[in-house]
Parts: C-alpha cells; structure tokens; sequence
C-alpha cells in the first residue's frame, strides 16, 4: 500500500458551479422570507427567542424541496429552529416539517396546523 500523500493539481472549490449558480435566487428568497415575516419568528415555540434569524424549509432539500421557493420556507429564531430540527415528531405534527411525498394539499393543511398552533400558544 502507497503512503504518499495525496497530489492535487488544482484546489478543491469550497463551493460547487451549482450552488454558485443558485446563490441570488436563494438571497432573493431569504430577503423576501424575512420582509413577509417582519424579521419575527413564524414558529413561537415554548422558548422562542422572538427575534428570527434562520429560514427554515418546510420540506427539506433531502425531500425534494426547494430553497428558492418562499411558500416552502419559514423564518424562525434559532431556538425554534433548533427544537423543529431535533424533535422530529412535534415538527411533523404542527406542520414545521412535511414528508416527502406531500402533495399541494398536504402543504396547505401544515399552513392551518402551523397557525392553530401559534393561535393556541397565544
């Protein structure tokens, strides 16, 4: 087995041609989450910070979302985000996270479970 160390002759990109490539459609998007959320959390959990600072996807890139879409996208303070990343099943049940086969419908009754739960937190 050889033990030299690996040769390259260009360096690696830190950022791939299509991530590049989607970057002012992402900045258009994040811009707009946080004009229609008024820079404040849209989740209001238990330890909410108020203050967003995250956009959160509905349906996650892994599920076949889009980051440049504003409907599939949320703007949350790191707390919320943090507890909707982690418990999986509470994200799932309030409509902070869709599965994968979600259809149109499927978004529109997370859209009524997310508001019924910010209506009942008060």
């Amino acid at each position: 087995m050889k033990r030299t160390p690996i040769s390259r002759k260009t360096r690696l990109q830190p950022v791939s041609a299509k991530r590049r490539a989607q970057a002012p459609a992402r900045m258009a998007t994040r811009d707009a989450v946080f004009e229609r959320a008024a820079g404040i959390c849209e989740a209001r959990t238990e330890r909410c910070t108020y203050f967003g600072c995250d956009v959160h996807e509905i349906k996650t890139r892994a599920r076949g979302g889009s980051v440049t879409d504003e409907r599939n996208c949320l703007l949350l303070c790191r707390e919320c985000h943090s507890k909707i990343t982690v418990e999986i099943l509470f994200a799932t049940e309030h409509g902070f996270i869709v599965s994968t086969y979600a259809t149109a419908e499927d978004l529109i009754d997370a859209e009524e479970r997310r508001r019924a739960y910010r209506r009942n937190r008060g």
